[in-house]
């Protein structure tokens, strides 16, 4: 059957090249498929950029394969050279994008929300107060530094035990 499909279209263009595409449009589905499956991020802007990319690959590699499968069933009337170009041409444009927004973006978003990620735990791990409210918390002077140590931690610990 594919031998049919292949050497009796004369419109299928090359058959190790679109069998190369389709080869390398289902890799794209499997790898986005597995990624969006992995373990989840622990930091949301990893996530999102997860999410974002998987699912941007997954609608252009899959226009990939249905423009390729009706590309072998012969649908006549459409110049599926023209569009096979621009769909591969797509893959690598948004590829190259998401490779970029990796570098450039993503770890500027990943340090925003990690800071605020540590300050809702250092606010959320704090023991109420009094009034029942974390407005004495905010007003409050910090502590003052701690003073250098005079012995070392050995000294402290024979120190103890002689006690």
């Amino acid at each position: 059957m594919w031998n049919y499909l292949i050497h009796d279209n004369p419109g299928f263009g090359t058959p190790s090249l679109s069998l190369g595409a389709l080869v390398l449009y289902i890799a794209v589905i499997v790898g986005a498929v597995l990624w969006l499956r992995s373990l989840p991020p622990k930091n949301p802007a990893r996530l999102a950029y997860r999410k974002r990319t998987a699912i941007g690959l997954l609608i252009v590699a899959g226009l990939g394969v249905a423009q390729l499968i009706t590309r072998m069933i012969k649908l006549d009337g459409v110049e599926w050279r023209i569009w096979s170009y621009l769909i591969f041409l797509a893959l690598m444009i948004y590829a190259a994008y998401a490779y970029w927004d990796s570098r450039t973006r993503l770890p500027a978003q990943i340090a925003a929300l990690g800071k605020s990620q540590r300050v809702d735990r250092s606010i959320s791990s704090r023991k109420p107060t009094a009034a029942g409210t974390s407005a004495g918390a905010a007003n409050a002077t910090p502590n003052p530094p701690r003073p250098v140590a005079t012995t070392g931690r050995r000294d402290a610990r024979r120190a103890k035990k002689r006690r």
